[in-house]
């Protein structure tokens, strides 16, 4: 399908192509485990790396965050619009000691569920008593691996059927979060696996998580998964990978353990269980932070290290760029509002962008904690006591509107490299599209928006920004004149 779109840029005229990837090279059905029938509704095709994904329901949730302590927050999960969520709950937290278990945050979670509801527990291999690395809050091998079965068995059982997504610790191709070598990490997937099958064999597991990190086109540790392919692709039904970063290697990232699986003789579907932006990494002073960041972690540990880097750029914050100050907890309104309008922008841009390229379920990081991290201190839709509602919070929620009944995303293609267009199909045969610019993160607001005119068969068009600004455009002659900037745009016909 070929359409064509005018840019207009200081008043001259290109004619851009855009091509709808509706014929493709190839084309295969993401497997699954016969327990889950969603996921076998899901198709990706692909060719050229552009990518058209469908639904079969909304894949939209968003992760709790650390350290759950039994807060009532599912109303608000539910007012964004979404059934899906996230936990993380620490073996230490759950059974304190052996045999002895304390139900009570599990259960103020689970008395907040519907029948609607989705949920997925990551449970972490993380104990005083019962784990090689003790006092650690991440994963760590099991001493005794009947004690871990036995611990993971009895949590899934008591949760009666209402959670069907397991997840075992966290992001394990990093040192930060997984104490131990990939071969015990295997181990310990497998006991896992077996553990959640036997206490409810409806229920899917995901693979603890590669982050995301990629350096020359390579992830982090790539001989951790590699082993983890090759030695437990049974025991596990879906492939965790997180997307933060950079919004515009997403799909090249998807893709490349998308073909990692085949070249391992196996294809399992692929979620993101957190994912999120903007980070530090986007300023131009952050990666002199991030190595002093480095050399300290590994003489005092992570926590210790990130008190010293804040502590240290709070003192030499004039020196700070503008755009890196804005992560600061304490920075100005201007420059907090700023980053408000950044992280709205980054959660529609990033949502999109993954929808596009084959990711089953997303769940954003995250709906509220950790406040005073440089990097995820404000990645957080609602404050911690549940009072306020940041700006993002209304993005997304609006973002799930425009969303609804959604059965297709496919990204349009250009030969504008900087010009971003997808379209969506909905229920009833009606069609959503999302176009936006891609510019620099901080700096991108600044510049003048760019005219574009798009050829369209209806009369009016109502176009509707991440923040909520809508304006009805008429159309003529076939001709939709819109400017454009790194906001995203929703823009549909008018019935």
């Amino acid at each position: 399908m070929m359409r064509s779109l005018i840019l207009l840029v200081a008043g001259s005229c290109v004619i851009l192509n855009l091509t709808v990837i509706s014929s493709v090279c190839s084309e295969y059905v993401v497997s699954t485990c016969p327990a889950e029938a969603k996921f076998q509704q899901t198709k990706v095709l692909y060719g050229d790396k552009k990518l058209q994904t469908s639904f079969s329901e909304s894949p939209l949730g968003v992760a709790f965050g650390f350290r759950y302590r039994g807060q009532i927050f599912m109303p608000y999960i539910k007012e964004l619009g979404i059934n899906l969520t996230k936990l993380y709950i620490y073996w230490q937290e759950v059974e304190p000691e052996k045999g002895k278990y304390e139900w009570r945050c599990i259960d103020n979670f689970l008395n907040q569920l519907d029948q609607d509801t989705e949920v997925l527990i990551a449970l972490w291999s993380s104990s005083n008593w019962a784990t090689k690395q003790k006092a650690f809050k991440g994963g760590s091998a099991p001493l005794n691996m009947n004690q871990y079965y036995r611990f993971v068995f009895e949590v899934v059982k008591h949760c009666q059927g209402k959670i069907r997504y397991w997840q075992n610790d966290c992001e394990p191709n990093s040192a930060d979060f997984w104490k131990g070598s990939k071969e015990e990490f295997v181990t310990t997937l497998r006991a896992f696996y077996k553990a959640v099958k036997d206490a409810d064999s409806k229920a899917q597991v995901i693979v603890g998580g590669h982050n995301g990190h990629f350096r020359a086109q390579t992830p982090g540790n790539q001989p951790f998964f590699d082993h983890v392919f090759k030695e437990a692709k049974d025991s596990f039904d879906v492939f965790d990978l997180r997307l933060y970063g950079d919004i515009y290697t997403v799909p090249d990232r998807v893709e490349w353990f998308r073909k990692r699986m085949r070249d391992f003789g196996f294809q399992k579907p692929i979620v993101c269980t957190e994912y999120g932006g903007p980070w530090p990494a986007i300023c131009p002073d952050y990666p002199a932070w991030r190595r002093q960041f480095s050399k300290l972690q590994r003489k005092h540990g992570a926590r210790t290290a990130r008190r010293i880097i804040v502590n240290g750029m709070k003192k030499d914050r004039e020196k700070l760029s503008p755009c890196l100050r804005m992560f600061l907890d304490d920075c100005s309104k201007k420059l907090d509002d700023r980053r408000h309008r950044i992280h709205s922008r980054d959660i529609v841009a990033r949502t999109i962008m993954a929808l596009s390229c084959g990711v089953n379920r997303l769940w954003y990081w995250n709906m509220t904690g950790w406040r005073g991290h440089i990097v995820f201190g404000k990645f957080p839709l609602m404050d911690e006591r549940f009072d306020l509602r940041y700006p993002a919070f209304f993005a997304y929620q609006r973002m799930v509107e425009k969303l609804k009944g959604m059965k297709s995303v496919e990204q349009i293609k250009t030969r504008g490299e900087n010009v971003y267009l997808f379209a969506i199909e909905k229920d009833s045969d009606k069609r959503l599209y999302v176009l936006w610019e891609k510019r620099d993160p901080y700096f991108g607001e600044d510049q003048a928006p760019t005219a574009l005119e798009l050829d369209m068969k209806a009369k009016k068009i109502i176009v509707e920004d991440v923040f909520g600004n809508q304006e009805v455009k008429n159309v003529i002659q076939d001709s939709l004149k819109i400017e454009i900037t790194d906001t995203p745009l929703y823009f549909e016909a008018v019935e």
